[in-house]
């Protein structure tokens, strides 16, 4: 009897303690754009240590075992209010803009209380770091939506109007005089142009092992969505290392080492909570700092002084505004690890792209191995568009607002009138370099061509797809050029065994020209497409060309294709083999040939439709060895030849991109200038253009070889040394090296010169000297570059070893 009176007694207790909680709730934005205002400091009653603050969405939940009377809130670059609740679920706190705004504040370091905060944050980075602790494991879901500034605004103003006008009866729903639009928008309410949600599982292991997997996806508009928006693939994950990487560009992080000299910093508030202290950190480039640097603010916890909150964005003005947040937690006393991540895109007519990423099941583990990750990145499951309503309410962080299931519903249906999934095939299929026709692709590549051989080339191809042939493709074209005047032609048929290893089995039959001496070690594709060096091609054999090849990955990084192949070879040009007092020009060359690719860590993105490869960060190999035989199918010479490059591009930190290309080839044999090594040069008057790993200087065939070594070097300074308002011209230096000999020069009847000593050349490139603004997208720049030829290969003429060429790059800023 005792014991049960205690226990009610104790119930009693718990309940009246829980009606005694007070809790408020609400949203927190700006009150001229309606934008959610993440990491908004709030305290309440009064009282500096207690309060909370805001997630990336704006949102904050408080409770209180005393009634909450007034709240204070305050927002770096906004007025700072005071109020009184009238409710306490669901509150609107509007914040207005101060007037002086983050730009204007003239700020240094003199006897700055920031610094001393950011020295800790720059010495514990390495503790801090999510990505250095060892590996890790955690579900996402993801959310993003497009629209246009403004423009739901305007819609539910529109809205209210019609409605009015209904009521009035001055106004019928139905009038042919209302378009599809206003149709909609009274019947259904607002909603937005795109809505995307996800849900992937991802893996890593230190130092960049990494594993994600699409296991949901929905996208307005689409029922087989393949794709997805994801906050990890826009912005880095975890705001530590020392160069931040948003869309290709490369911003130096306030928290780098050696950054204390480049960034002003200002201790904009301390906030207590419990027994730490929040400090919020505003940072901007320094005036005469001339770096691609970054604005913003970060809320800095004396708890191991890691990142609590950072909201980020370029200082400089971009075609686009692109701005990040990241919110962390403390898990399970161990680890500051990201909890929310938001970005915002911005184009200038308005267009928006709004992403969230929220974190959960976060595990650190130390079971995970090197074996456990496959080459493979991203992968989307079979059945990922395919979830319903029960799965992704176990995901979402909040159920689907009104708009949000108006877009899904309006949406969903003008992409079935429209038939989005079919545009989004078409579209993909255009991408890889097809017009997608029934059971047939149409490589609109073929169309239309040029080189100094053929002149213009045009011509027609035609392959099948999976809807002929699952895993086969048959394939055709044909090409005449208007300068040799000569009609070309060729067939492949293609059998896909797997794709999850890349293995194929492929014939090709060609009738075409081929440019002599090339390397084809870092051009491997049988889809035809050029590059700028192929414009100025002059040099070609007519080649009668069968080949049979295999192909394949192994050991997660390797690519390997082994081939044998016999051509019927005729020179274009004026030239003869001479062999034991014999002029040959024709002949037939039966060789095989494996090529070997090897690229550490090469990220891979696969769907059930297609696999893409996004590169790596490591240096990518290749090695190509060829067998040439004297007495198979009736070819001419016996002969080995071999060729391997390495190429490699980084980014150094205050410094810039650095790119190298290594190549070398060797061959043992006395066979025809076709198969030997020329064609390195790309000094060509008609086409003044930089072409990238090739000797600028250097004509097209000045040199012959039959073993070599190139050397190519470039490192892009980008705005680092001089950057105006609305002028940033990038510089990028050259420096190129080649050394080659030929053994049996004697047996080539043609001019041509070798380069037995080491051939020297050097550049400066100058870009974005004009920019021209494409659809508020992205800048199309032009620019100049001069090379010079020095050393042993030199011209007397001081002005002849001069080269003058014109550049095109693609940028933001």
């Amino acid at each position: 009897m005792k014991q049960s009176c205690l226990a009610l007694l104790f119930a009693l207790f718990l309940t009246l303690n829980f009606y005694g909680q007070y809790q408020i709730n609400g949203k927190v934005l700006d009150a001229e754009t309606k934008e959610n205002l993440a990491f908004a400091n709030i305290t309440f009653n009064n009282n500096k240590k207690r309060g909370v603050i805001t997630d990336i969405d704006g949102k904050f939940v408080y409770k209180s075992n005393k009634p909450i009377k007034n709240i204070e809130v305050s927002y770096l670059g906004y007025q700072t209010l005071k109020l009184k609740p009238d409710s306490n679920t669901n509150l609107i706190i509007a914040l207005k803009p101060a007037l002086e705004s983050l730009d204007e504040v003239v700020i240094t370091n003199a006897e700055n209380p920031a610094l001393r905060i950011v020295k800790q944050v720059i010495a514990n980075k390495a503790l801090n770091n999510p990505l250095k602790k060892g590996g890790f494991r955690y579900t996402s879901y993801n959310k993003s939506i497009i629209d246009k500034e403004g423009r739901q605004e305007e819609s539910d103003s529109l809205r209210q109007v019609f409605l009015e006008q209904i009521e009035k009866g001055e106004l019928d729903p139905e009038s042919d005089t209302l378009g599809g639009f206003e149709k909609t928008l009274i019947r259904e309410g607002n909603f937005n142009i795109m809505l995307f949600e996800s849900v992937t599982k991802r893996k890593f292991l230190p130092p960049d092992l990494s594993e994600e997997t699409v296991v949901a996806t929905r996208v307005s508009g689409f029922k087989d969505p393949y794709f997805a928006v994801l906050a990890t693939e826009l912005q880095p994950f975890g705001f530590y290392e020392d160069n931040i990487n948003l869309m290709d560009l490369h911003f130096l992080n306030p928290i780098a080492k050696g950054s204390i000299k480049r960034y002003d910093y200002t201790l904009e508030e301390k906030i207590s909570r419990g027994n730490d202290t929040i400090f919020n950190i505003s940072f901007q480039p320094k005036p005469d700092a001339n770096i691609d640097g970054l604005k913003g603010f970060m809320y800095i916890n004396s708890d191991a002084y890691a990142i609590q909150n950072i909201v980020a964005e370029p200082y400089d003005k971009l075609i686009t505004h692109l701005k990040i947040q990241q919110k962390y937690k403390r898990i399970a006393d161990k680890q500051w690890f990201p909890e929310q991540l938001n970005f915002e895109f911005t184009t200038q007519q308005g267009i928006f792209i709004n992403g969230n990423t929220y974190l959960k099941d976060i595990k650190f583990t130390d079971s995970l191995k090197p074996k456990d990750f496959s080459e493979v990145q991203l992968k989307y499951q079979d059945d990922a568009p395919k979830r319903d309503k029960t799965f992704w309410n176990q995901y979402r962080v909040d159920s689907l607002s009104q708009t949000d299931k108006n877009t899904y519903k309006v949406v969903d249906s003008i992409g079935e009138r429209l038939k989005l999934d079919k545009v989004l095939d078409v579209v993909t299929s255009l991408s890889d370099g097809y017009v997608p026709w029934g059971k047939f692709n149409i490589p609109f590549n073929r169309f239309f061509g040029y080189n100094s051989h053929e002149g213009f080339r045009l011509g027609a191809g035609l392959e099948t797809n999976d809807k002929f042939l699952k895993n086969v493709i048959l394939g055709g074209y044909t090409a005449y050029g208007f300068k040799d005047s000569e009609w070309k032609f060729g067939a492949k048929a293609r059998y896909n065994i797997n794709e999850s290893d890349d293995m194929f089995l492929q014939f090709n039959y060609n009738n075409d020209v081929r440019e002599i001496g090339r390397s084809t070690i870092n051009n491997q594709n049988f889809s035809g497409r050029g590059n700028l060096r192929s414009f100025i091609a002059s040099r070609m054999d007519l080649v009668e060309h069968f080949q049979i090849e295999f192909g394949r990955r192994d050991f997660k990084y390797l690519s390997w294709r082994i081939g044998l192949r016999n051509e019927w070879i005729r020179p274009q040009f004026n030239y003869a083999f001479v062999n034991n007092s014999n002029n040959i020009t024709n002949f037939r060359n039966s060789e095989a040939v494996i090529n070997l690719r090897y690229a550490f860590r090469e990220r891979i993105v696969q769907t059930p439709k297609k696999r893409i490869s996004l590169g790596t960060t490591y240096p990518v190999f290749n090695l190509r060895y060829t067998k040439g035989f004297d007495s198979f199918l009736d070819g001419a010479f016996d002969y080995q030849k071999i060729e391997a490059s390495l190429s490699h591009s980084f980014f150094s930190r205050n410094f810039g991109q650095t790119r190298y290309h290594i190549q070398a080839g060797y061959i043992d044999s006395d066979i025809p200038l076709d198969l030997l090594f020329t064609g390195e040069g790309s000094n060509d008057d008609d086409i003044p253009i930089v072409m990238p790993d090739t000797f600028q200087t250097m004509l097209p065939y000045e040199f012959l070889s039959d073993q070599y070594v190139h050397l190519f070097l470039t490192h892009d300074l980008g705005s680092l040394l001089f950057k105006a308002k609305d002028f940033n011209p990038g510089l990028i230096l050259h420096h190129n090296m080649g050394w080659g000999d030929l053994e049996h020069p004697q047996s080539h009847n043609w001019n041509f010169n070798t380069k037995e000593q080491i051939f020297i050349e050097s550049g400066l490139e100058v870009t974005k000297i004009l920019k021209l603004n494409y659809l508020d997208a992205f800048y199309a720049g032009i620019g100049a570059g001069g090379f010079y030829r020095y050393g042993f290969y030199s011209f007397d003429k001081s002005s002849d070893n001069f080269v003058f060429k014109l550049n095109v790059t693609f940028t933001l800023n």
